[in-house]
């Protein structure tokens, strides 16, 4: 496991297996009870839109945690986007030139589904005194050879949540 990575020179890397960055996890706490049971109640649909541009030569792997404390986000997930038994969202590789450096950047939007427990998941209840953590776990393939990596090299992950609900008397109470 790999939690952060600084690079003071280009360098070449060879991947013997999968591997996990699991970047520092960020406080999301959201408390309103009203809000959370008007979803439950009203809940029409909803989805999670990500963006994912990558500059790295590898295609990466990326999937969002959310966890009870910042210990736990990895281990003990409360909800993962995609969930665990699905692959995780997949960037793909930049382009890279004769030399094999990164040459641009490749963007994919994915989406996916989610259900109105899902949703609530994201918001707790006023009276809770927890709080929410999540993080962004990003995998790397293993290669079968070298792969140049520079500074400059990036992947950019831009995520939202898109909620229908039926509007209605009791949603505009």
């Amino acid at each position: 496991r790999i939690d952060s990575v600084v690079f003071r020179t280009s360098p070449r890397l060879t991947l013997l297996n999968d591997t996990r960055i699991d970047p520092a996890v960020r406080d999301i706490t959201f408390r309103d009870s009203e809000l959370r049971s008007k979803i439950l109640s009203n809940f029409v649909g909803a989805r999670v839109i990500t963006d994912l541009e990558n500059s790295i030569p590898l295609g990466v792997g990326v999937r969002l945690y959310v966890g009870r404390t910042p210990e736990t986000v990895y281990t003990d997930p409360v909800i993962t986007i995609p969930k665990l038994d699905r692959d995780p969202f997949q960037a793909v590789a930049a382009p890279v030139d004769a030399n094999g450096y990164s040459s641009g950047t490749e963007t994919v939007r994915r989406e996916i589904a989610l259900n109105a427990e899902d949703v609530a998941n994201f918001i707790l209840e006023d009276n809770d005194r927890g709080r929410l953590y999540s993080g962004v776990r990003i995998t790397l393939p293993s290669t079968d050879g070298e792969v140049e990596v520079l500074g400059t090299d990036f992947i950019n992950i831009i995520a939202g949540l898109e909620v229908e609900l039926l509007l209605d008397d009791s949603l505009v109470e």
